[in-house]
């Protein structure tokens, strides 16, 4: 709290001219630059993941339970289900991250995903996979 007292605010003074050439400017600049500035938290890609993997093994382990008549424990109910809750928008993501989480989240209890949300939030920046990128490691044929 004392740095800015001490050695001011960076600041950025606009012409007049500028103003009234483009009077949306200013609102335009405070709304964009407070964009990473929310009090909300965005689930990553790899929370997402292990969220669906604990969906899947929780159906699983009801599918046991229940017989042969709930045995449709598929990725494709916890996807259908995951949009529903998140948003048609997020659909392409959901099943992108679902085919990834399917094959690499290492079993029920995640400890390949789990190991990269440790890894990923040792990070001083995290970027999150673009699209496709998680898609294509999905089908990779790896030597684990």
């Amino acid at each position: 709290m004392g740095k800015p007292m001490k050695e001011g605010i960076p600041c950025t003074v606009f012409k007049r001219e500028l103003d009234v050439a483009c009077p949306e400017l200013a609102s335009f600049l405070s709304k964009a630059g407070n964009q990473t500035h929310g009090v909300h938290t965005k689930e990553t890609k790899v929370q997402l993941m292990l969220t669906l993997n604990q969906y899947f093994v929780s159906l699983k382990l009801r599918a046991a339970f229940s017989g042969p008549a709930a045995l449709a424990r598929t990725w494709e109910k916890v996807v259908r289900e995951a949009i529903s809750i998140k948003g048609p928008d997020q659909a392409d993501t959901l099943e992108e991250l679902a085919k990834f989480a399917a094959q690499w989240a290492g079993g029920d209890a995640s400890p390949a995903l789990k190991e990269v949300e440790s890894y990923a939030k040792q990070l001083a920046r995290r970027n999150e996979p673009e699209k496709d990128q998680l898609g294509f490691l999905a089908v990779a044929k790896l030597v684990r």
